[in-house]
């Protein structure tokens, strides 16, 4: 920076720290791409799929036997990320796990990425809902280095690190899943524990203390690769009707539910508004009288236990 525009900056109110991050963080910005280190290979992932892509610096490559395969990063303060995000590398197919993440003197973000393993978790939820989660397991690299990574666990028993959201942190103990690709006599971990607010907790982090248990072929389904398997939940067919969401005075609608079970109808409408009911079926019927125009019909039915609704809105001309 010239003395020149040092004076201008500091003659409209900045100070020289705030000049100093701004020029700091320019140049950052501006050579970001330019840096060996520069990959673009990487997305951000939304969930577990791969959405928004991401031009990342990585360096620092370390193998050991305590923490695993991890890179540092550093990322522009528009794309910081935090820890819990979930990154996929498109080039190697591999999924990384961003467990620390901290900004840099309003420059930069910059932390630590860890490679998750192989093998996902796979299992179902209540409603038959299939998940599939990146995790890294820091049991198999438990060695005796001094080492906050190194989790000393018990034969048979695995310490396993993946995303926090509502699907992860609902993860009940007892739930099964497979943790290997043998299709004769697989391995099968239960949970024991899991840890929403672990170390390092920010967007999201759980543990989960697994144990191994025993394959069950009559529940656990190989073909799926999931445990206890259930078929899923199907939901309640939609309403359906003819033509548009409104309805002149003086015709009529019909609104159904593909469905051979008996739909519990409830409408909701002006005096006047005449309705038929069947066993899937509803026929309203509405008069020719003006005073209804304007006028809308709110119909809903359980269907399976399921609420379905729609609305008509009445309308002029026979």
């Amino acid at each position: 920076m010239s003395y020149d525009t040092l004076k201008l900056r500091l003659h409209s109110g900045g100070s020289l720290r705030q000049a100093q991050i701004d020029d700091a963080r320019f140049m950052f910005d501006y050579e970001f791409e330019n840096d060996v280190s520069a990959e673009n290979d990487f997305c951000l992932c939304e969930g577990i799929t791969p959405k928004k892509p991401l031009v990342i610096r990585l360096f620092k490559d370390k193998v050991t036997t305590g923490g695993g395969y991890t890179k540092n990063f550093a990322v522009k303060l528009g794309d910081s990320l935090h820890i819990g995000d979930l990154l996929y590398d498109c080039d190697e197919n591999v999924y990384w796990l961003c467990k620390s993440a901290v900004k840099k003197g309003s420059i930069y973000c910059t932390g630590t990425l860890q490679q998750c393993v192989e093998m996902p978790l796979k299992w179902q939820d209540d409603e038959g809902n299939i998940f599939e989660y990146p995790v890294f397991d820091y049991s198999q690299f438990n060695s005796d280095e001094t080492d906050y990574n190194v989790v000393n666990v018990g034969e048979g028993r695995r310490k396993l690190t993946t995303i926090a959201d509502d699907n992860t942190v609902r993860l009940k103990h007892d739930k099964r899943f497979f943790w290997d690709r043998n299709t004769e006599n697989p391995t099968v971990m239960k949970v024991t524990q899991n840890n929403s607010i672990s170390m390092f907790y920010d967007k999201g982090l759980v543990i989960l203390t697994v144990i191994e248990d025993q394959y069950n072929s009559a529940v656990d389904n190989l073909s799926e690769w999931v445990c206890d398997y259930k078929e899923p939940k199907t939901s309640a067919p939609a309403l359906q009707w003819n033509g548009d969401s409104r309805i002149r005075i003086g015709r009529s609608r019909r609104v159904w539910v593909d469905t051979e079970d008996t739909v519990e109808w409830n409408i909701q409408a002006d005096n006047g508004v005449l309705f038929e009911e069947s066993r899937n079926s509803v026929k309203i019927s509405v008069p020719v009288d003006e005073s209804l125009i304007g006028g809308v019909i709110r119909v809903s039915a359980i269907v399976s236990g399921e609420k379905r609704e729609c609305e008509f809105e009445i309308i002029g001309g026979v």
